[in-house]
């Protein structure tokens, strides 16, 4: 008779609800595993709790019984604080959530009108850091071979790297390195060499989670060194001071070799002619053309 009474109360009178069945924890955070102590009946009588049991894979990490709390692993905790017979919110608080933390929870309950128990499975999860990008050598010169290294470290559970060279998704990405750290997540590591000949001036290095989904990005971008551009700049003003030199002396040339005409014509002779033609090689870039003799 007592064994039917006992399975008619837990049953029908009183029921352990959780807000939700599954739970995903993001890593280093606090989790809640919210659940409360219902009764099934109109009876407005005070239900009294005897016992509370949370289980880890089915190893017990919380426990109250008869009015004193029996077990308290590091990590666990009432939610609500300091445990009582009269407290119908059972919630579990897990601190500073880590890998070692998931799994399948149970929360079982004895009261005086009856026991339940209620199961919550726990997913953890850890974002990924912001990709970071270094290059060999350190300083690139876009003239020779390079390469680029991306790094994303401190992820759960394991993720992608893929990359975007210019303004478009890179189709053969490397193959990815995944190592575990001492918490168990997983730092990603992605190389990729560009030889001499490439055009390419942005990279972006994008890390996705598990799911596909991106969480952050890294980017790069080759600027024309300032020493580069000097040397440049300097080469076009020793082009152009040296040019402007040379026009000006066959200017001048010209101009005393018309003034000596003028004082006394003589025929035009074929040096006269060449320089003449000198003068506009210098600007079209021509050859002095041949001149007949005969």
């Amino acid at each position: 008779m007592n064994s039917f009474m006992l399975f008619f109360f837990s049953t029908v009178f009183v029921k352990v609800v959780c807000q939700k069945s599954e739970v995903v924890a993001q890593f280093g955070s606090n989790t809640l595993l919210d659940c409360v102590v219902q009764s099934q009946t109109s009876i407005t009588e005070t239900l009294e709790i005897v016992m509370v049991t949370w289980t880890l894979n089915g190893a017990p990490v919380l426990e109250f019984f008869r009015g004193k709390q029996k077990l308290q692993t590091p990590g666990f905790q009432f939610a609500s604080g300091p445990f009582t017979a009269s407290n119908m919110n059972v919630s579990l608080l897990i601190t500073d959530t880590n890998l070692t933390h998931a799994g399948e929870y149970e929360c079982e309950i004895l009261t005086d009108s009856g026991e339940n128990k209620e199961k919550v499975h726990l997913d953890v999860r850890a974002n990924y850091s912001k990709p970071q990008i270094k290059s060999d050598p350190e300083e690139i010169d876009p003239d020779k071979s390079f390469t680029l290294t991306c790094t994303a470290l401190g992820g759960f559970p394991k993720g992608d790297i893929r990359w975007v060279v210019g303004d478009l998704p890179w189709i053969n990405n490397p193959e990815v390195k995944v190592e575990k750290n001492q918490n168990g997540l997983f730092d990603l590591t992605s190389t990729l060499p560009f030889g001499s000949e490439t055009k390419f001036r942005k990279f972006v290095c994008e890390v996705y989670n598990a799911k596909g989904e991106k969480e952050g990005e890294g980017r790069v971008d080759i600027v024309v060194s300032d020493k580069n551009a000097g040397k440049s700049f300097s080469s076009i003003i020793v082009v152009v001071v040296f040019g402007s030199l040379i026009v000006g002396l066959l200017v001048a040339l010209i101009l005393c070799r018309r003034r000596r005409q003028s004082d006394h014509p003589v025929e035009e002779t074929h040096l006269d002619h060449c320089i003449h033609h000198l003068v506009l090689s210098v600007i079209t870039q021509s050859s002095c053309p041949q001149v007949r003799t005969d």
